[in-house]
């Protein structure tokens, strides 16, 4: 005789109950486990590195990709270039726990010193408006955007000037995908100018996130995705992202968290 519907459901309350227990628990299990983490934080912990044929100390992150060349302008004066890139090679030597399924954000800051007579501010002048007719002529998949020359006073080297860029380029039909700042700005000192230029990218605003269909992710929600070989990665995200319905996330850096690491540099020439 099969048994009654009272005993059936005394036999398979206890398991029952623990399996809606277990799902109960498993979105805390996941948060416990999955590391946090902040696909738009920029590494940068700069140093002052000595480099040749230079007038002063350059504020980099020895972590960077690092590469040197010389060149040598009209008049045969041979220019040094040190170059500090936050690039692919980059993050494949200091990976994080989501990154194998992350857009992640991209640099490059670099120093160009050669021996110089001229003035520094004819120098900025000149090169702040070879930049701006630039962008005038970048009509097409682009807006480039060129802030006014600037100047500060400096103890050691009188004055610095720097200009700040803003450039949004378009990837193929897409509308307008991440946008690029730039801090550009020039120092002299015993004869030798130091010209340098800090990129940084970062997301446009979050209109255009949601035309290419990504999905906004909250700061403490825990995302997952899985590689080609099987793999489950899940992530908690410290910040506000994007991501697709797979679980690819994109970074989404501000201008001013950008503005902030320029301050930076510029402060600690």
């Amino acid at each position: 005789m099969p048994p009654s519907p009272r005993r059936l459901i005394r036999r398979t309350a206890p398991t029952a109950l623990a399996t809606l227990i277990a799902l109960a628990l498993a979105p805390a299990a996941l948060a416990q486990t999955a590391p946090l983490y902040d696909p738009s934080a920029v590494p940068f912990a700069p140093s002052r590195l000595s480099l040749d044929h230079c007038p002063t100390a350059a504020i980099a992150d020895p972590r960077w990709s690092r590469k040197t060349k010389r060149d040598s302008n009209a008049n045969g004066v041979s220019i040094y270039s040190y170059s500090f890139a936050l690039d692919r090679p980059y993050w494949s030597r200091h990976p994080r726990p989501y990154d194998q399924l992350t857009v992640n954000p991209h640099g490059s800051l670099s120093y160009h010193c050669q021996k110089f007579t001229g003035e520094l501010a004819g120098f900025a002048e000149r090169y702040h408006a070879s930049i701006l007719a630039m962008s005038k002529r970048e009509k097409h998949r682009s807006t480039h955007k060129v802030r006014p020359l600037q100047r500060i006073t400096h103890p050691q080297f009188g004055q610095i000037f720097y200009f700040l860029e803003e450039k949004n380029t378009q990837q193929g039909d897409q509308t307008w995908f991440y946008t690029v700042d730039t801090l550009t700005f020039a120092l002299k000192s015993n004869g030798t100018l130091m010209h340098g230029r800090f990129a940084l990218s970062r997301a446009p605003d979050e209109a255009l996130m949601r035309v290419l269909g990504l999905r906004k992710t909250r700061p403490g929600k825990i995302v997952e995705g899985t590689l080609k070989t099987g793999e489950t990665l899940r992530a908690k995200m410290a910040t506000t992202t994007y991501r697709t319905d797979k679980g690819l996330v994109y970074y989404f850096r501000k201008r001013k968290d950008n503005i902030a690491l320029f301050d930076l540099v510029l402060n600690a020439l």
